[in-house]
């Protein structure tokens, strides 16, 4: 019979002068019989600090999120499930090996839940977050990211996180220690899901006074090994000659560069098939949008185009995205949290929303889902060749629209009262 390497936990107490006078064991609670999976649900969805998840996953920035328990998908509820500060999602499946037959199940398990979360979007996360929020505060505003970040931009890299599976997987119980390598093993023939997967055994003692000791230990972590670039070249009559790179992979910075003008236009233009079409196309739109008077803000993934809201002056309206694949969009979600937040009139909101929905949608660069929001999807920027000017100035009239809704609304002083 195998024993735990961790002995019995002791509280020592100590005196006046920081000496030890008494060391009182701690009880161990077993969690075949005190405790069940809806209480380890409520202890982290309440205290996702108690997660090692920065010992886990280095990519992620704490604080966590908690978007709810039990979020319905196709493959099952997922018993916990966060966002970082950074965009990242954490999945938690709490485990208590009671069950042999969910020994072997879960890793299959939680891997289900992932492949399933890689098709959801922005808007969808926003709408989960909105089923526990009562006070109708906006995911974005109670992540609260770095001051230095953007919205829409960090809305750009939840949905990149999201389609390329970056998110952290956790196997949250007891009993983890003895089956770390076996589930371990099972994450392997995943080479385009870039998740990070950790086991995480739970040690819980009482003390006298009634209050539980919970210590978290990391059992097993997954790591990504950096693959190796093999070149050759061969000429007939030669000796072939072989040369081996392996690439040197860093930490992402969590704030990340902020992209320049120049560097935008140079990352559009090797963006793929008709790179140079597309940074031709972005330079004309960029000289347009800065004679018109529409702001800009760089962002490590590309521009957005702005307006200062009439309404307030402590807010501008996020009406396009320029980024360095080539793309142009915009994000209606973004924009309908911009405005609800001062205008506080979802009819001239909608309004608004409605008439920038349709305009993106006549040069393509929005696809459309049935959740409330949109789905974004940016269109290249090729299609806009020749029709910069055109775009330009559906720009200035939504500005008009929006300047004549703001007149509508009741003055500053009387709304925010």
């Amino acid at each position: 019979m195998s024993r735990s390497p961790i002995g019995k936990p002791f509280l020592v107490s100590e005196n006046d002068a920081g000496h030890p006078i008494a060391a009182k064991p701690l009880n161990a609670l077993s969690l075949d019989t005190a405790i069940n999976e809806a209480w380890l649900q409520e202890v982290l969805a309440s205290n996702p600090d108690i997660l090692p998840v920065g010992a886990i996953d280095e990519r992620v920035e704490e604080p966590l999120v908690s978007l709810g328990r039990e979020v319905r998908t196709p493959a099952g509820p997922i018993d916990n499930l966060f966002i970082s500060r950074n965009g990242y999602l954490v999945v938690v499946e709490t485990k208590l090996w009671r069950n042999p037959e969910a020994r072997r199940k879960v890793v299959s398990q939680i891997l289900d839940y992932a492949a399933h979360l890689r098709q959801w979007d922005y808007s969808k996360l926003e709408s989960e977050w909105r089923k526990q929020d009562s006070e109708g505060q906006s995911l974005w505003d109670h992540v609260g990211p770095t001051e230095a970040a953007d919205e829409a931009d960090w809305v750009d890299q939840v949905n990149d996180n999201l389609s390329a599976g970056r998110m952290t997987l956790l196997i949250v119980g007891d009993g983890i220690r003895s089956q770390a390598n076996q589930l371990a093993a099972a994450v392997d023939g995943h080479p385009d899901f870039q998740f990070r997967l950790g086991l995480v055994e739970l040690r819980l003692c009482r003390t006298d006074e009634g209050q539980v000791l919970v210590i978290p230990t990391t059992m097993a972590v997954t790591q990504e090994i950096p693959r190796a670039i093999v070149t050759v070249r061969w000429t007939e009559g030669t000796v072939p000659a072989v040369q081996v790179e392996t690439p040197s992979f860093q930490r992402q910075s969590r704030v990340g560069s902020v992209l320049t003008e120049i560097a935008l236009l140079d990352a559009i233009g090797k963006s793929g098939d008709q790179g140079d079409r597309k940074m031709a196309v972005a330079r004309r739109l960029l000289d347009l949008l800065r004679d018109a008077g529409f702001s800009t803000a760089w962002t490590r993934n590309g521009v957005t185009i702005r307006h200062q809201d009439p309404y307030t002056e402590e807010r501008s309206l996020s009406l396009l995205r320029i980024t360095r694949q080539g793309l142009f969009k915009c994000n209606l979600v973004v924009l309908r949290n911009q405005l609800s937040e001062a205008w506080k009139s979802e009819e001239a909101v909608g309004r608004v929303v409605l008439a920038h929905k349709e305009l993106m949608k006549r040069f393509g660069a929005q696809q459309h889902s049935k959740v409330k929001g949109a789905k974004v999807k940016g269109a290249d920027l090729a299609v806009l060749d020749g029709k910069e000017s055109d775009l330009v100035a559906g720009l200035e009239d939504a500005v008009r629209l929006i300047q004549a809704e703001a007149e509508r609304l009741p003055p500053v002083e009387e709304s925010s009262g």
